[in-house]
């Protein structure tokens, strides 16, 4: 049985084409609504983990200045009271050799 065909409806070859447009234009309303704000997304996160990655490292070196400077004041102290780092050293050994026997 066919259809009987109208002037004014629409082929089923136009039907399909309009379908396969309005999928298309589906398609891009998606990728404007939805992937580009998560790309956005995505690539601001990227951006502040870098910017927290070179804070940790800068961190780290400064932290590091600290330390050698605190072990070269200590080396100075040392070199300028040595029988008094000898004594504090000494001093430490008894205490911390009393706290490791106390613990058994």
């Amino acid at each position: 049985m066919s259809v009987p065909s109208h002037p004014d409806l629409p082929s089923l070859q136009a039907l399909r084409e309009d379908v396969i447009a309005l999928g298309h234009e589906a398609a891009e309303l998606a990728r404007e609504r939805l992937l580009r704000p998560a790309r956005d997304l995505a690539q601001d996160s990227q951006r502040q983990v870098e910017a927290a990655g070179e804070r940790v490292a800068d961190g780290v070196e400064q932290a590091g200045d600290l330390l050698w400077a605190e072990r070269d004041l200590a080396a100075g102290w040392i070199r300028k009271n040595p029988w008094a780092a000898v004594g504090l050293a000494f001093g430490a050994g008894v205490i911390l050799s009393e706290l490791y026997r106390s613990r058994r």
